[in-house]
């Protein structure tokens, strides 16, 4: 499991299943050139596609994501009760 042996440097904070508080507790996977894996602690995740032009949406269609960009850079996703902090796109 990736997370599991993720570094807690290589984790991205999140707040999963509607938790108030973000922890670093989640990792990304690339599976492809657009589609990423979020990959909660507990064995949970999430599958989105980001376009060339920054355009996410849900890989598996479940919840239509939102968001928004954070003072530091990164990126605010939510999908449904779950929310990630995501590293700036490069």
């Amino acid at each position: 499991d990736k997370v599991a042996t993720a570094a807690p440097d290589d984790r991205i904070e999140c707040a999963t299943g509607g938790a108030a508080d973000f922890s670093k507790s989640c990792a990304i996977e690339k599976s492809d050139g657009t589609r990423i894996v979020l990959r909660h602690g507990d064995g949970g995740f999430r599958r989105v596609d980001i376009a060339a032009d920054g355009t996410i949406t849900a890989a598996d269609g479940s919840d239509e994501p939102g968001g928004k960009m954070l003072p530091d850079g990164r990126f605010e996703l939510t999908l449904g009760s779950d929310r990630y902090r995501l590293p700036p796109h490069k």
